[in-house]
């Protein structure tokens, strides 16, 4: 896959931060493993019509999606793999800072909604992108 331009790549940038942002806010909870362990799942169960992914999990079309990517020890590996399959490999830094500040880190805290928002505001500083309208 060819290299983006650093305009192509901000486009990119910004595209999938709204749609993960909106997603993650949509589902109002994080995309954990409810049978135990509470380990954060790229996707996980639904709970009634809600479906749940992870943030980077939200951009992983069906068709690409492997089960074991929820059942590794080894998460950064997986993550360059996940990168890899999606054409996004050179922009590693800013969706591991996706995963962790709109999903990972606000797994078990009681305002799930709230974390997102705060995760999303500082990504939106740190990358200068425009902050997703689901956040505002």
């Amino acid at each position: 896959m060819p290299k983006l331009s650093i305009s192509e790549r901000k486009v990119r940038r910004q595209n999938d931060f709204n749609f993960i942002v909106g997603k993650l806010m949509e589902q109002g909870m994080a995309s954990t493993d409810l049978t135990g362990g509470g380990a954060c799942l790229y996707r996980a169960d639904k709970i009634g019509e809600c479906e749940r992914k992870c943030a980077i999990g939200w951009l992983i079309p069906d068709e690409l999606y492997k089960a074991e990517w929820d059942r590794t020890d080894q998460p950064a590996e997986v993550m360059k793999e996940i990168l890899g399959v999606l054409g996004r490999l050179e922009d590693l830094t800013f969706y591991r800072a996706i995963q962790s500040e709109l999903h990972d880190m606000w797994a078990s805290v009681s305002d799930f909604k709230k974390g997102v928002k705060s995760g999303a505001e500082s990504i939106a500083r740190r990358y200068e992108l425009e902050l997703p309208d689901a956040v505002k």
